[in-house]
Formats: structure tokens, sequence, C-alpha cells
């Protein structure tokens, strides 16, 4: 890695041996002495936008202050600059295949390097050739790369190879997002009556899979599961009926067969088999479930009371356990269990400071193993739900005590990555520990039941990641479970980036300005029929679209509120670099507690302690500018 140039660095350096006292204001001579690093560092940052420079700027934390007060809009450009340089060349290193650099990528729309494809990938070639031209290509949706099927739509929504060229990234993506919709619109409300028809929905979402969002992938999949199994229960139903069937029990099947929702059709097949007296897992898995099949609020309230003290004595003794319970000794533990979408297995909120785990998956753990829902706070079937859901509560514990952090070091809430790092590198830490500590009870549980419950099933592939290849780890998180997640250095480039609220406050202004020099009968008719507020995810020309359907009443409020938010994003500019050392220190403790916990434990089994569990291969790297640790061989 580059260092500053010593002559940028003498610059600055105190006169003596001692540390030099901060000064009041920029003076003259500071001015005079910033100016030629100024010009240097522009030069290596902004016209060169090398990364290595940039994260050497960015770690010369003792030079961040002076640098600032010499001429704070110069620095700001250049600490701003210098993120994004930083965060985009560790997206090259980090994600591998098109689709994890596609999702990482949509999150950083803005970029000055992604609105224009063609020096991005004139930077990759000097800057990060590691990273394969192919593959860029086809994340920055260039019109070749795509396949036939979305050109096909992007075609009739207007779109031209020729004009696609020279668009932005973001643009393109806005483009994209509005020509799939009408083809996700049709799946997710689509139903099928026979396994051939789940399958050719399936194929259908495949040719346009990589493309969409990863909540819009999460629905999809929820939806297909419950095409799949009732399709199945359908043909199950019609061989266990046979040619001379109840006439209720077949008149119930026509109604199931004849939804047109597929929750409706599971709702239906469920009372179907529970009229045949048989069981239909599929149903019991994708279905409502029957009534004791559900747990109502005193039920939570008891499991959740009942997991907070098994968690508690079940971390005790381990590194990151007692570092988690040092914390609940100051702290509440306010564990609940409540439904919660597709996907989602735990959840820390920080606005009620409540941790939640899944309800749907200890109960669908519960049917799988033929029992109700009342036996989940039972004796064998609790101690399954405790082993099951302890190290997805570790994870979300983690995400507590990272607000903790934030509250008492007194630094702003960054949405980064490396918190989600942070979780998954001590819940998978915790694994390996608890594991070694008890293998015949908590090791041998979370080898045999991975089947049964996905709690198990992603916590044992996080623990073998870990143990496997410790190296990689980091990258592996980010690319396989968090692509779409953004970095410190993309945080603290955002701080800076006003462009958006900029852009939206202009366009306020405009349209209130269009209003005022209309006649008067005509403002008061656009009131009367303009609405109180908006509603639902908007793209910017949308949302642009949608400001002269507003009351002009909520236009001006609008207004205020952009206008405020602007200068308080201006104002907390000088506390970005701190801000910014911070999260960084954070996140190198984490990473030595958890080196310390693995160098702890006994070697490894050649072919890891979970069996089952999944290993992210990459190829040689550098090393990632950040935090995603040294660059080894696959």
């Amino acid at each position: 890695m580059r260092l500053l140039p010593l002559a940028a660095l003498l610059l600055l350096a105190p006169l003596s041996g001692r540390a030099a006292p901060p000064e009041p204001e920029a003076t003259p001579e500071l001015k005079a002495r910033a100016a030629p690093l100024f010009a240097e560092l522009s030069k290596e940052i902004l016209t060169d936008r090398d990364p290595y420079a940039s994260k050497a700027f960015l770690d010369r934390t003792d030079s961040h202050e002076l640098l600032r007060k010499a001429d704070p809009q110069a620095f700001d450009r250049l600490f701003e600059g210098a993120s994004q340089l930083v965060d985009l060349h560790r997206v090259m290193v980090d994600h591998v295949n098109t689709t994890s650099l596609r999702e990482a990528l949509s999150k950083r729309e803005g970029y000055p390097l992604l609105e224009k494809p063609a020096e991005l990938l004139s930077w990759r070639k000097k800057y990060a050739d590691y990273q394969k031209e192919d593959t860029l290509r086809a994340a920055l949706l260039e019109w070749t790369t795509l396949p036939a099927e979305v050109r096909t739509a992007l075609t009739a929504a207007g779109k031209k190879p020729g004009e696609w060229a020279g668009t932005g990234y973001g643009a393109r993506s806005d483009a994209l997002e509005a020509a799939l919709n009408p083809a996700v619109d049709r799946l997710k409300g689509s139903v099928a009556r026979t396994p051939a028809e789940a399958k050719a929905l399936r194929d259908q979402a495949q040719k346009i899979w990589t493309y969409l969002d990863k909540d819009v992938k999460a629905a999809l999949l929820q939806h297909f599961e419950k095409t799949d199994a009732a399709s199945a229960a359908l043909a199950d139903a019609e061989s266990k009926l046979g040619k001379n069937p109840d006439p209720a029990l077949a008149a119930k099947l026509a109604e199931a067969r004849k939804s047109g929702d597929v929750d409706g059709m599971l709702g239906k097949l469920g009372s179907l088999f529970d009229g045949m007296n048989v069981r239909n897992e599929a149903v019991e898995r994708a279905g409502p479930g029957r009534a004791d099949q559900r747990l109502d609020a005193a039920g939570r309230q008891a499991l959740s009371e009942m997991l907070v003290t098994g968690v508690k004595r079940e971390m005790a003794g381990t590194v990151v356990g007692e570092r988690l319970l040092r914390m609940y000794a100051k702290e509440p533990f306010n564990l609940v269990v409540k439904p919660m979408p597709a996907g989602i297995m735990g959840q820390y909120t920080a606005h009620d400071n409540v941790l939640a785990v899944s309800e749907d998956l200890l109960l669908r753990m519960a049917r799988e193993q033929g029992k109700s829902a009342g036996d989940l706070l039972k004796g064998e079937m609790f101690d399954r739900a405790l082993k099951s859901t302890l190290s997805t509560i570790v994870h979300e514990s983690v995400h507590q005590e990272q607000a903790v952090w934030r509250r008492d070091h007194k630094v702003p809430y960054w949405d980064v990555v490396e918190h989600e790092m942070e979780a998954k590198t001590l819940e998978a830490a915790f694994i390996l520990q608890k594991s070694a500590q008890d293998p015949k009870g908590y090791g041998k549980f979370m080898a045999e039941n991975q089947k049964s419950s996905v709690f198990v099933r992603e916590g044992a592939a996080l623990a073998n990641k870990m143990q496997r290849s410790p190296e990689t780890f980091r990258m592996s998180i980010q690319a396989d479970y968090y692509p779409a997640e953004v970095s410190i250095e993309a945080n603290a480039a955002r701080a800076y980036d006003n462009g958006v609220m900029t852009d939206m406050r202009d366009q306020l202004r405009a349209e209130l300005a269009r209003r005022a020099a209309l006649p008067r009968a005509q403002r008061t008719a656009l009131d009367a029929a303009g609405q109180a507020g908006l509603q639902g995810r908007f793209t910017r020309d949308t949302w642009v679209a949608a400001l002269p359907g507003l009351k002009e009443e909520t236009l001006r409020t609008m207004m205020g509120r952009q206008e405020q938010a602007l200068a308080a994003r201006t104002d907390a500019r000088a506390a970005v670099p701190r801000t910014y050392a911070e999260y960084r220190a954070r996140d190198a403790e984490t990473q030595a507690l958890a080196a310390g916990v693995l160098a702890s434990l006994s070697s490894p089994q050649p072919n890891g302690g979970f069996a089952g569990g999944s290993l992210t291969k990459t190829g040689f790297v550098p090393a990632p500018t950040g935090g995603g640790g040294p660059g080894k061989k696959k």
C-alpha cells in the first residue's frame, strides 16, 4: 500500500518532537503549508483516481483535523473522493461473480465512475485488473451482455442500444426495473395446478432472475414454495381420493383446484387433508397451519421469557457470550418471538430496543416434528428451540451491542456492512467455541439437525465457512450474504453527497414556482384535487412526475424538511473523519477478538466440524482496501 509522499507529510509535521497543539483557526501560514499537500492529494485522488493513495489518505487520521482546518471544502472533496475509490476497489475485490457485483454496484449509484461505465472499465484495467472485464461489463448492464428476454422487455419500454451505451448505471438500473415489473407482477399473482405448471413458473423467473432485487427474489421464492406445495398436494389428494371419492371431499378438492390465489388454495387443501384424516407435509410447511400449530400472545410471551433464561445460560463461558452478558448486565434483554417476513430468521430494531426471532421458522420446525405450537414450551422441543435459535440470538445481540456502542461513543448511525460482518463473525466464533466446549450436546445437535431447522443449517454453514477458510471469511460474507450492503467508506462518501437531496429540493422549488405563476382559480382547483402525501416506491422520474398531484401545503412541508436536512448534513461534515475512524477501530477490534477465539481452539478436522456447510471459493486477489482481509489462493 502506498503512503502519502514524504515531502507532503513534512509540510504538516510538527516543528518540534512533540505533537502540535490544535490551532483555533486556519492561519495564513497553515494554509500556505497545506496548499502543496492538497495539490498532490488532489492529483492522486481526484485526477488519477488512485485507490491505494486514497486508502493511505484515509488512514492518516492524525492529519485530518489539521487539514480540514486549513481548507474545509478541499478536504471534504478529498475525503469523499477517497472514500468512494476505496469502497469501489473493495467492491472489485469482494465480488467475483456478476450477480453479486451487480447488487453491490446498485447501492453505489451516484459515484462519478458509475455514471460513465466506459471510464469505469478503463479504471478496472489500471487498478483492479484481477476483476474480469466480462464480469464487470455484465454487472454494468452493457446491452450486449443482456439476454434476449431482457433486451425485448427494454425495447418494448422504448430503450435502444445506441442511447443505452451513453446511459449511466443508475439510469440503466431504473429502466431495467421498470421494464421487468410487469413480468414480476404476473409471477407473483400466479397459481399452479400441476407440478409441471409450477416448474414452468420457476423457469420463467429464471430468465430474469439475476436482474431482480433481493427483496423481489425473496418474495418470489416464498411464492414458488407455495405453488410447488399446492400443485403437488392437488396431485396427492386426487390420488388418495381414488376413482370413487366421497362427494363432500371431491367437492372440497374441486373448490381448491378452482382457487385463484395460492394462499387460498393451500388453506382449502389443508382443510381437505384434515377431512381425509391424513397428513401432507408440503401443505403443513407452506400453509397457514391449524390453530394448534400457531402461538397465541401468551404462548409467545412464555416462550420468549424461557429463551432469555436459556440463552443467558448457554452464552456463559464463551468469549463472545461473556462479552454480550457484560452488556446485558447493564442493558435490557428484550427478546420476543413473533411472525417475520420470509427469509428473516431474526432482527434487532434499535428504535424500540427489541430483539426478535422468527415464530414462523420455529413453528415449521415443530410441524415437521409432528408437534404442536404448545410443545415448543416443553422438554425436548424447547431444548431444540433454544439450541436452534441460539446463534441467531447471539447475532442479533451483537447488533444491540453496536447500538449501545454508537450511543456511548456519540457516533451517528451508519448502515455499514461491517456491522453485519461483525455479527456473522462473532456468531460463527461462538458456534465453533460452544461446539468445542460441548461436543456431545450443542456440537452434536448442530451437526445432526441441519435438515430440520433453517436456524441450524444457516449457523452450521457459517461456522464451516470460518473454520475452513478464516482468511477469506469476511470476503465471502460480503459476497454471499450482503452483496447489496455498503462499507464504512461508502457511508463516509454518502455523508458528503447532497446531490439527491439538492435535486429533490430544486424539483420542489420548481413545482412551487410553477404553481405561483398560475391563475388563482387554477391553483385552488389543483389544491382541492391534490393528495396530502406520497406512498410507495418511486424512482427519481416517477417522484418528480407525482409532485403536481400534491397539495401546495404538502409541497411546502416537504420543501422545509429538505432544506433542514440539507443544512444538518452540511454541518455534520466536520464529524465525518472522526466517525470513520471510530467505525474502523471497532471493526479491527472484532477481527482481533475472532482471531483469538480461533487460535484458542484445537485444530479442526479435515472436513470441518459440521457436515453440509458450504465454502465460497475465490481466486487470488490483492489485499482488499478497507476491511476485506488479506488475499489468499482458493
